[in-house]
């Protein structure tokens, strides 16, 4: 199965984050149009359904799906598809930029891709342990260490890691893994990760060994993350509506509870958090749906734009700047956190 294409559930786990300070959400609503704040709607040369987004600043990011690889070097004022420049088609599921030159992607072909020149040149490695696997996500801290995640051919979950930038993978030791959706590192030992039947790993040591976590769904989650500024300690991750609410943690993803309900009826298919307390998700009820929270997930301000298919994934760079895409080549920025 396909990324978002699994039947009847989505879901997010929120880490559960410190009372304090925010970042200055006041508003209901962030959709406005008018450039001055609020989620933006960005010009894409592409109709095709856009799965996930990086960022490795404000200027430079890649966003990528069914056969799209899209490349900015200003903030998505232009996209320029980098497709081409790749030699291959398929669907990437994910991406991960860690500067302006450097960033991987994955998707359903087995193969883990990068750049190192902006996207000028791509190359390529399928790992070894995992075969013809189905990548759904992928992150990396430095040019060094990074983690993709998804299924092997046989349907049993996979989770891989490098220490040298990709040129060479080495499988995690789990047991009783399902396909993993989507995974977070915060720092290069703490990390967490999720998927179908609501189950929740975490790892202290690099993604070497990983613990199921305690979870209180068995519905699919597809979205994670984990608040930087708290190495990993707090996270959130979030789903299908019939979750109900994000899950939260404060323990690195040992245990998990509800959140505060979410926006009715919406189905969380992106997460990001940009410290302890500020953290946003993307996903889709009856229209778009973006929201806020300044407390960590315990409550949620509404930003949806104004848009009637699906976002898929979300990423924010600082509490200010961010960008969400979405069905039929759809890309929305924020420079106001959303407000």
């Amino acid at each position: 199965m396909s990324r978002f294409r699994l039947s009847g559930c989505i879901a997010v786990v929120v880490a559960l984050a410190l009372s304090g300070c925010g970042f200055g959400i006041t508003g209901t609503n962030g959709g406005g149009g008018n450039g001055k704040g609020g989620w933006v709607q960005q010009t894409t040369p592409t109709l095709n359904d856009l799965l996930a987004v990086s960022f490795a600043d404000t200027l430079h990011g890649w966003a990528v799906g069914a056969i799209t690889l899209l490349h900015t070097s200003d903030g998505g004022k232009t996209w320029i598809n980098q497709v081409g420049q790749v030699g291959a088609l398929t669907q990437w599921n994910g991406a991960s930029a860690t500067d302006s030159s450097h960033c991987w992607i994955v998707g359903g072909d087995g193969f883990v891709r990068w750049t190192e020149n902006g996207g000028t040149s791509w190359s390529a490695v399928q790992p070894s342990p995992s075969g013809s696997a189905t990548f759904n996500a992928v992150q990396f801290l430095d040019h060094l260490r990074g983690w993709v995640c998804g299924r092997k051919s046989n349907g049993v979950g996979v989770i891989l890691y490098t220490i040298n930038g990709g040129l060479s993978w080495s499988e995690g030791n789990y047991t009783g893994l399902k396909e993993v959706q989507a995974i977070s590192f915060t720092t290069p030992s703490t990390g967490v990760a999720c998927g179908v039947l609501g189950q929740i790993y975490y790892t202290s040591d690099g993604g070497r060994t990983w613990t199921a976590g305690t979870s209180p769904t068995t519905q699919a989650l597809f979205a994670i993350a984990s608040a930087p500024a708290s190495a990993g300690q707090f996270g959130l991750a979030g789903g299908i509506a019939g979750v109900g609410a994000a899950l939260v943690t404060s323990d690195a993803g040992r245990t998990w509870t509800r959140g505060q309900p979410l926006p009715l009826g919406m189905d969380v298919r992106g997460a990001s958090m940009v410290d302890f307390n500020s953290a946003f998700i993307a996903g889709w009820s009856s229209r778009a749906e973006i929201a806020a929270s300044i407390d960590g997930g315990r409550t949620w301000i509404s930003q949806s734009p104004t848009w009637s298919h699906p976002l898929n994934a979300i990423d924010m760079v600082d509490a200010r700047h961010g960008w969400v895409v979405g069905d039929l080549g759809a890309i929305f920025t924020t420079r106001t956190g959303g407000n």
